[in-house]
């Protein structure tokens, strides 16, 4: 199960975005472990050198804004100064989990991806998330 997209997203340097979000992940009490992974694309552009650490969050969402924190991945790049307005750093990750959830009834989960970018340097910096996608194993899993 899972969702995937290619659609462009523009991002705020510095600000945590929500850039997927899977709903209705099926669990019960037998499947009680849900295995969750979750890949990105970042492209960063700017007018001069630019360092940059992208951070990719997944989460489990318990509605509005609750969420659990179930991985962290940090990636970092540069664009660089001769070709940083024409050719965006181009940065690719992916983070995994495994989510252990509470022997229940059966419910459904939410999962989302969120991602930081946070620049080191920049000037008319420009930051978007491109593909990205998370797919999820249910039942018993290996450890991430």
């Amino acid at each position: 199960m899972g969702t995937r997209t290619s659609t462009a997203q523009t991002i705020t340097p510095g600000t945590e975005a929500t850039v997927l979000t899977l709903t209705g992940v099926p669990t019960t009490a037998s499947a009680n472990q849900v295995k969750v992974d979750a890949e990105f694309q970042v492209n960063v552009t700017g007018l001069v050198a630019v360092g940059f650490n992208v951070i990719a969050r997944l989460y489990r969402d318990f509605g509005g804004p609750n969420q659990l924190l179930l991985a962290e991945q940090v990636n970092s790049g540069v664009v660089e100064i001769i070709t940083a307005i024409v050719i965006p750093a181009i940065v690719s990750g992916d983070v995994t989990a495994v989510d252990n959830l509470a022997a229940l009834a059966p419910i459904t989960e939410s999962y989302t991806l969120r991602i930081q970018v946070d620049l080191l340097v920049a000037v008319a910096a420009t930051v978007t998330v491109t593909n990205r996608a998370i797919n999820v194993v249910v039942g018993s899993v290996a450890p991430a």
